[in-house]
């Protein structure tokens, strides 16, 4: 058994002209093991003020017994050895969470750059402008379409003549009706509408749908056959038919030469 006492706290007090005071004294018993415990007497000595004198109150001795904790909560082996198992365990958690830590704050310039350098490769992607051409499409505004179309334009080229396909011409008949209000003397931007923004954006899908297709179709005309012939495997063949044509040369000469002989 261990006892851990407390200050005592001392509460005195003047109302109106009284004196009063309180003293509170406070301890705690632990009990490692079960068992009965005789807990001494506790004397506490304090000044009466009505009688003016030193008084002392005594507490008398108590026996308690303290009951052995549930079969639950005891290992198989009857020692109470979860408590070491559990500050193991939350040594490994929280050095775990330190140790992450460490290494994201390490990492963290390069996961930066890493997605920094991704999200540059992404908005410079064909697929990226294409998106940002329709959502220009959404409005009315012709100078912004036309600014992200020449940019996708631009870039889509990068991957095919567009002058070597139809869908090249098809696609600068899709902008005419832009170009006209843009760049002709009569035409003017307030003369664009939504529903014209909506047309050429539906024109623009099909026609990169159809170049799209078309590249893809072309790359795998243009891959290698999956199992080549081999030189080797042909020149013994024609070696071999060459030789034999030279034997049946020389047999016809030598039958001659025997003739005329």
């Amino acid at each position: 058994m261990r006892v851990y006492g407390e200050a005592a706290r001392i509460d005195d007090r003047i109302e109106r002209g009284d004196l009063t005071g309180e003293r509170t004294d406070r301890a705690t018993y632990v009990f490692e093991t079960a068992g009965r415990f005789d807990l001494p007497a506790v004397s506490q000595t304090w000044w009466d003020l009505e009688s003016d004198r030193l008084r002392t109150v005594t507490f008398p001795a108590v026996r308690v017994t303290v009951a052995a904790p549930p079969p639950s909560a005891m290992p198989p082996g009857g020692s109470p050895a979860a408590g070491p198992v559990r500050a193991w365990m939350l040594a490994v958690v929280f050095g775990s969470i330190i140790l992450l830590t460490v290494l994201a704050v390490l990492a963290r310039d390069r996961l930066a750059q890493a997605w920094k350098t991704w999200r540059l490769r992404w908005q410079q992607s064909e697929r990226s402008m294409f998106n940002t051409l329709l959502r220009a499409c959404r409005g009315d505004d012709p100078r912004a379409i036309y600014t992200a179309f020449s940019r996708w334009r631009d870039r889509l080229a990068e991957r095919c003549r567009l002058e070597d396909h139809p869908e090249g011409a098809a696609l600068m008949l899709a902008t005419e009706d832009l170009e006209r209000v843009l760049f002709c003397g009569g035409g003017s931007p307030q003369m664009w509408s939504v529903e014209q923004s909506r047309s050429l954006a539906k024109a623009l899908r099909t026609l990169r749908s159809d170049v799209l297709q078309r590249l893809t179709s072309a790359n795998t005309r243009n891959l290698p056959p999956l199992n080549p012939a081999r030189l080797s495997s042909i020149r013994p063949r024609l070696l071999t038919a060459r030789f034999k044509s030279l034997v049946k040369e020389a047999a016809c000469g030598s039958g001659e030469r025997d003739g005329a002989a």
